[in-house]
């Protein structure tokens, strides 16, 4: 089985003014790893991040939109467990 070589980072939409996110430096070490990661436009901005903090450190990470984020190998929304 081959590894995924993409992963899609759609924004989380359901909690009304959520502001969890990965961080820059979570995405910037899984894009220094060699995978090629795609963050959904406008991820991180709720909580004070651009998408240059995401890209920094690697030409593997990209902007999209949504539905991009959704079509790759793996996607990852990060979410809250309800209590």
């Amino acid at each position: 089985m081959n590894p995924p070589k993409t992963i899609g980072f759609p924004r989380m939409r359901n909690e009304v003014g959520e502001k969890r996110v990965f961080l820059p430096e979570f995405i910037q070490f899984l894009a220094n790893h060699g995978m090629k990661v795609y963050i959904e436009e406008g991820y991180g901005a709720r909580s004070g991040h651009t998408y240059e903090d995401y890209k920094r450190a690697s030409l593997n990470t990209h902007q999209c939109s949504r539905e991009e984020a959704f079509q790759k190998d793996v996607s990852i929304i990060l979410r809250s467990p309800k209590p």
